[in-house]
């Protein structure tokens, strides 16, 4: 007998085909396993189309991006927002989409009361590309999408560029 035959939380060591191959595994290594199993199922669809409908993404606007040649769009999914919620600034060509979602629900039946409340804020910003004029920003809002346009300059495209590497 060994001495990790004497443990009281191990078992002996039973010989497959495979070499020390157990027949179980150690308690520690099992509540790890259950820990690691249960944090992935809680935090699975966070980041991913999954995690849109997850409550704690409710508040992050899905938004697309459209490139293209005489334009740039950007469009913002905000549902149940009014004009007054959302917040657009435009610094350094990075455009910053920015808001408040407060949501109540009251539902008074006839044996039960129910109120729920949520509230969150988001911000999403978006590198704008060299050529696209700032000044021609123009925002609509309309049954819960934000669309915005800006126009594009013609900037001359900049020819490509050797950079030298030097030894020392």
């Amino acid at each position: 007998m060994t001495f990790l035959t004497q443990l009281p939380w191990r078992k002996p060591v039973q010989h497959t085909n495979r070499l020390n191959e157990l027949d179980h595994e150690a308690p520690a290594a099992s509540f790890q396993r259950e820990i690691n199993r249960l944090f992935h199922s809680f935090f699975e669809g966070f980041d991913s189309p999954i995690g849109q409908l997850n409550p704690w993404n409710a508040h992050k606007p899905a938004i697309d991006v459209i490139d293209n040649q005489d334009r740039f769009e950007i469009k913002a999914d905000l549902p149940g927002l009014a004009t007054d919620d959302v917040e657009l600034s435009l610094k350094e060509g990075v455009l910053t989409l920015s808001g408040e979602v407060k949501r109540e629900e009251d539902s008074r039946e006839r044996n039960y009361y129910r109120m729920e409340r949520s509230f969150g804020s988001f911000q999403r910003s978006i590198k704008l590309p060299d050529d696209v004029d700032n000044d021609s920003a123009d925002a609509q809002f309309k049954n819960g999408v934000l669309h915005i346009t800006f126009k594009r300059h013609n900037l001359p495209k900049k020819a490509a560029k050797t950079i030298q590497i030097k030894s020392t």
